[in-house]
């Protein structure tokens, strides 16, 4: 199977599966076509692919002879590209030296979307053990800050992703930020890089990130926060989506982001309905227009819903409740 679109300034490229034989041979011949039509097309400013990551040589180039190479070095060269979002096939990852090699030569990058993406040292922000390289920053962090163009970051399931992304310096003012399962991220890494975007931060998603996972006490990380004071100053934050296990004194902390516009919230075990009634109810967020609610079939009855639905927002926020079912069998009428 293989699709491709080409409507410039857009591609969308595909790898077709290389889990059988003739999958492997449609791909060497396609990746041959796809690479001359972006050789004609070099002013592609958008590129949407599924790609086969390839080897690197000595030199931390590109292996010409691998045959994904064939397109991998033509997408290399789209110096002009600005929104690139790369999935690598099933069964594959992306390593940081790869990544870099690739959109190296890409200084206009505003929006770089990318999963899977195993860290390039064996350090993580819980790890205790001696071989803990803390010292060494991620390569991948450490490229994407030289770019002063970015304004829209989405990583998932990034090992990646530490604190060592919050130390180093960015050129770029980072508008957007979408983070999820990114395992080896503490909460105080995550609350130190979105504080260095405070001045231009305007959306941010927060999914399945490690404080849920049994890495960190949640508990005692909010009450060292309120003991510190630490609470997310974001003043220019419109959108905020939280999809996790957090309590209700996480989602609090944004409540020095007066300018929030709209909240979407995932119900979770410890996340009750008076806690998001509450949410609504409150005076917090004064300019919101939108508070969306998602919950499985289990998460919220049908009184719950028709509370939420009939809250009094002191915003007049418009307020959704989402009910996602895992298949359509389960989706009877409230």
């Amino acid at each position: 199977m293989k699709v491709f679109m080409c409507n410039l300034p857009l591609i969308t490229y595909l790898e077709p599966s290389s889990s059988d034989r003739e999958a492997r041979v449609i791909e060497e011949s396609y990746s041959t076509e796809l690479s001359k039509i972006l050789q004609v097309c070099k002013n592609v400013e958008r590129l949407d692919a599924i790609l086969e990551p390839a080897p690197l040589d000595d030199r931390g180039d590109l292996m010409g002879l691998y045959p994904t190479s064939k397109v991998l070095k033509p997408i290399s060269a789209l110096c002009g590209l600005t929104f690139l979002k790369l999935q690598p096939c099933e069964e594959y990852h992306f390593t940081e030296q790869f990544l870099v090699s690739l959109i190296k030569d890409m200084p206009y990058l505003r929006t770089f979307c990318c999963e899977s993406i195993p860290a390039a040292y064996p350090f993580c922000d819980f790890c205790k053990c001696e071989r803990s390289t803390a010292a060494f920053p991620s390569p991948l962090g450490v490229h994407l800050a030289s770019l002063s163009s970015l304004r829209y970051l989405e990583l998932n399931f990034a090992d990646c992703f530490d604190s060592s992304w919050c130390k180093i310096a960015w050129e770029g003012a980072l508008k957007g930020i979408k983070l999820g399962s990114c395992d080896r991220a503490s909460f105080w890494a995550l609350y130190d890089f979105y504080v260095l975007f405070k001045d231009s931060l305007e959306d941010l998603s927060i999914i399945d990130m490690p404080f849920e996972s049994g890495y960190e006490n949640i508990d005692q990380i909010l009450s060292e926060s309120y003991s510190k004071n630490c609470l997310f100053s974001l003043p220019r934050l419109r959108r905020l989506l939280i999809s996790n296990s957090a309590p209700i004194d996480f989602v609090a902390m944004f409540r020095e982001c007066r300018h929030i516009q709209l909240i979407s919230l995932k119900k979770n075990e410890v996340l009750s309905f008076q806690d998001i009634k509450g949410l609504i109810d409150s005076a917090i967020w004064k300019e919101m227009k939108q508070f969306t609610v998602n919950a499985d079939k289990y998460g919220l009855n049908s009184a719950e819903i028709v509370g939420l639905l009939n809250c009094n927002s002191s915003s007049k926020a418009d307020v959704s409740v989402e009910v996602i079912y895992q298949d359509e069998s389960e989706q009877d009428l409230l």
